[in-house]
């Protein structure tokens, strides 16, 4: 029987997938404590993490831990040298929160233009007058830097072009045709 531990809250159709599963003995912990993921470790086949980090100290307690599992796409808090000195591979969930971000990303640059907060907070004092007073800019014609061009950045750059905006990407890892074949 696998062993598996969930630290964080996980989406139910995952944990249907888990239920229905004779061969899978699984534990969710939310929210979890580093100290909780460390006292497990050892007998875990498993693990999906969501926030918290997994250090090489732990991972050198893990006696059977075939797989970590990240529930997002970042991996920075994940000792993923120490995963590969012990032969553990590490997953990530991939594009799943790109376009949320990158709509998030314009959504705060729309914000910050057309200063939305200081203009509704004066609407709901009834401070009318501000209107005239409150310089607001658009995005057409500005220009952006987006810096990294991966999932996040690309979603970006493609809606900052569809406001007219000049997109200019910086990424050391990515050439320089692919970003100009991106537009």
């Amino acid at each position: 029987m696998a062993n598996v531990l969930i630290a964080g809250p996980i989406h139910e159709a995952g944990l249907a997938l888990l239920e229905c599963r004779s061969d899978v003995d699984y534990e969710l912990l939310s929210p979890a404590s580093d100290s909780d993921i460390e006292r497990r470790i050892a007998g875990l086949d498993a693990i999906l993490l969501r926030l918290n980090p997994l250090s090489a100290d732990v991972i050198g307690k893990a006696k059977r831990l075939k797989i970590v599992s990240r529930y997002g796409v970042g991996y920075d808090k994940i000792d993923v040298a120490a995963l590969t000195r012990h032969g553990i591979p590490l997953t990530i969930v991939g594009d799943a929160n790109a376009v949320p971000v990158a709509e998030q990303a314009l959504g705060l640059m729309l914000a910050v233009a057309r200063q939305t907060v200081v203009m509704d907070r004066a609407t709901r004092n009834g401070e009318y007058e501000i209107r005239n007073h409150c310089t607001l800019t658009e995005l057409q014609g500005k220009t952006v830097l987006v810096v990294g061009f991966g999932r996040v950045g690309r979603h970006t750059a493609k809606r900052c072009a569809a406001f007219d905006m000049t997109v200019v990407a910086a990424d050391p890892f990515v050439a320089r045709e692919d970003v100009e074949a991106a537009g």
